[in-house]
């Protein structure tokens, strides 16, 4: 199923790239976004893992860092997840997003640093 999304056409609505310059990002509530030449690094390294969400008009609903470290890394697209939202949805979206994030704990990544290390054949200690 191919849909219109500001004026590009889209072939698979759930995870197209689509261009970066289209996408409007409006007064969002979070006003630090932490370290994006870390996940702009990690974006060049990697790819970028996660689809940011928008909506049909393509108004940034979910991933602002993503989008921020996308565009630090030279990016020209990146994949999206549309979704159909309106104002008091794309309100909940990005209060979902900010409020039920968890970093990892310091011994987690400890964790999987060490099983990265052992997994390349590699000794850390």
């Amino acid at each position: 199923m191919a849909l219109w999304l500001r004026g590009v056409l889209v072939s698979n609505q759930y995870q197209p790239d689509f261009p970066i310059a289209l996408i409007l990002v409006e007064d969002r509530a979070r006003e630090e976004l932490g370290d994006i030449d870390e996940l702009a690094e990690s974006i060049k390294l990697k790819g970028v893992l996660q689809p940011i969400t928008v909506n049909q008009d393509g108004r940034l609903l979910a991933g602002e860092r993503r989008l921020r470290a996308s565009v630090r890394a030279g990016l020209t697209t990146i994949p999206v997840i549309i979704r159909e939202s309106d104002e008091v949805d794309a309100l909940e979206v990005e209060l979902s997003e900010n409020i039920y994030r968890k970093d990892l704990e310091w011994q987690e990544r400890v964790r999987l640093e060490e099983k990265i290390y052992e997994t390349r054949g590699l000794s850390q200690r």
